[in-house]
């Protein structure tokens, strides 16, 4: 029997939680690893998603049924190739509502294809309470939660905040200073080009900051990565 397909859907139920960066970071580690992926962006407009990654990552306009089609359908296919969805906040109630309708979660279990929610969380109160609530609904999922320091602070007590959310694992990625962000906000820009050839326009210091801040995120979706392995040898 062939590994379970993992589906990683990046979301949040808020505006500017960093969505898209999460899904970057993320696809870049497949690519740094040599490791091939799928991604969609269901962002029509600006599509930050894909403008990052042309060849590997489509768009997916979730007001359309040919673009429901094009995402639902893909992420259903057990080819050992993980997903990379990046849930624009806009779009959130659609995907949902979609994957309501069709029993998507339902559907990928039977499949063994293995969906887990890359959750970024505001810091609210409701924000812990819709990922109880979709956990309790849909047992099929798997939640990740991802404390993303650089657009939704969690204050102090971010550690406690995370901890109280019934994830499988959760995620901590620093605050970048502005001048080292603004680095990266280019959708030319690519993590995994910057560790294997990074530029020599660039600042030695900025070049510095950048990996000592990008490392340890790469390090951190390495263990999940292996933890996921350990998970499907349970399964089979």
């Amino acid at each position: 029997m062939s590994a379970r397909t993992h589906a990683f859907i990046v979301c949040s139920p808020h505006a500017r939680t960093g969505v898209t960066t999460v899904a970057r970071l993320f696809a870049d580690f497949y690519t740094y690893t040599n490791q091939p992926f799928v991604g969609f962006d269901t962002d029509p407009h600006e599509s930050q998603f894909a403008q990052c990654f042309p060849r590997d990552v489509s768009i997916a306009d979730l007001a359309t049924i040919q673009g429901q089609v094009a995402l639902f359908d893909n992420l259903l296919l057990t080819d050992g190739v993980p997903k990379i969805v990046d849930v624009w906040t806009r779009a959130w109630k659609s995907f949902f509502d979609i994957a309501t309708t069709t029993e998507f979660f339902a559907e990928a279990g039977r499949r063994g294809v293995r969906p887990y929610l890359l959750y970024i969380p505001d810091g609210s109160e409701t924000a812990l309470q819709t990922a109880e609530d979709m956990v309790a609904r849909w047992p099929e999922i798997g939640l990740a939660v991802v404390g993303n320091e650089g657009a939704a602070p969690l204050g102090p007590n971010g550690l406690d905040y995370l901890a109280r959310f019934p994830a499988v694992h959760t995620f901590e990625i620093k605050a970048l200073d502005p001048l080292v962000r603004r680095a990266i906000e280019d959708p030319g820009f690519s993590f995994s080009k910057f560790l294997t050839d990074p530029s020599d326009s660039m600042s030695i210091v900025v070049r510095a900051s950048l990996r000592a801040w990008l490392m340890p995120v790469l390090q951190q979706f390495q263990s999940f990565q292996l933890k996921l392995a350990m998970e499907d040898s349970r399964y089979f």
